[in-house]
């Protein structure tokens, strides 16, 4: 396999047991800030990961290659593959045409955000700076700005969404959106990202919704909130629109007992297991075995020389006693010994 498939096969893996490890044990808890971690942490790690070599922690600190073999393969057997097989080429073709579409795909997103911020108005509600629209979308908000037509709501809903949409500024969370739209872009042929990407809008959709609750604001009146203005159409994928996940979901996630300390256990269990299983994966077993000496050796190399040395002790001691000398009874005579026979050497 070529080095470049070789890296993506890495980081799509290392995806796949993230989202897994999500979705299976983590997505249920309510520790939404601790998810979002979580999620953020797999999507980075899981870039970097085939750069990772723990080999020279362990082996005798050679110059590694820029790419890592894989789950210990043999680098002389990977320079052997014609990379230029027809096989290659094609899912080399394959690749850059839907990575292209992608990142098409983004970029017309970024124009139509840029063309419905040109559309809109400054504007002020409850105090809060928005931008006012005239199509009628659903209210969202890209970085530190919110976007909004108020026609379109009721005066308690409105407050509720103004609410809901400065959590989502506050937070960041259009830093998690562009995340997940690029590692779409390099990954879109894995399953592993677009459960990544669903994790992510849904979590901080979560995360505000538990905000939102904290502040004191009616849990019915805001669910009905969300009712209304879900039958609006939402605007750009890349915004956090009010209505983009799962309302069942949310709602579900907002009338659901918050979980136990206890269950904090679960990223302790989680994490670990994880980076242990990947990370055991970068390490070279043979750079490492050339670094521990054999029992053989020791036995061929060591061994004799502590005999060798032995035998001149006692010959030194044996020529003292020949030669009359008194035996030894302190530490310093012993040393004086070991002197002599280092002047033998």
């Amino acid at each position: 396999m070529p080095h470049f498939f070789l890296i993506l096969f890495k980081i799509n893996l290392v995806l796949l047991l993230f989202a897994a490890a999500y979705h299976l044990v983590l997505r249920k808890l309510t520790f939404y800030t601790i998810n979002r971690v979580f999620l953020l942490f797999g999507i980075l790690f899981s870039t970097a990961y085939p750069f990772i070599n723990l080999t020279e922690f362990f082996g005798n600190n050679e110059v590694l290659p820029a790419f890592v073999p894989g789950l210990n393969q043999n680098v002389e057997a990977l320079a052997k593959v014609d990379f230029f097989d027809l096989r290659w080429q094609s899912l080399t073709f394959v690749f850059y045409v839907g990575m292209l579409f992608m990142a098409f795909r983004l970029l017309i997103q970024f124009i139509s955000l840029s063309r419905v911020h040109k559309n809109s108005k400054p504007g002020l509600i409850e105090s809060q700076k928005v931008r006012i629209l005239s199509d009628e979308v659903s209210p969202f908000s890209f970085w530190q700005t919110i976007y909004v037509n108020p026609i379109l709501h009721k005066k308690e809903d409105l407050n509720n969404i103004i609410a809901h949409e400065k959590v989502h500024v506050k937070e960041l969370h259009t830093i998690d959106i562009i995340l997940t739209e690029i590692s779409l872009v390099f990954y879109w042929f894995n399953p592993g990202i677009w459960l990544m990407k669903k994790a992510v809008r849904e979590n901080i959709e979560f995360i505000t919704d538990a905000k939102i609750l904290n502040k004191g604001i009616d849990k019915k009146a805001y669910q009905y909130s969300l009712l209304d203005v879900g039958t609006l159409r939402p605007s750009v994928a890349i915004v956090n629109n009010f209505n983009l996940s799962d309302l069942k979901k949310r709602i579900k996630m907002m009338n659901a007992k918050r979980s136990s300390k206890v269950n904090l256990t679960r990223y302790m269990f989680v994490l670990p297991v994880l980076l242990c299983i990947t990370l055991a994966f970068t390490i070279d077993k043979k750079a490492v075995q050339t670094k521990i000496l054999p029992i053989e050796k020791i036995f061929i190399e060591i061994l004799p020389k502590i005999d060798v040395k032995e035998k001149r002790n006692r010959k030194v001691l044996n020529k003292r006693k020949s030669a009359g000398q008194p035996k030894i009874e302190t530490k310093q005579q012993e040393l004086n010994i070991n002197k002599d026979t280092i002047a033998l050497d």
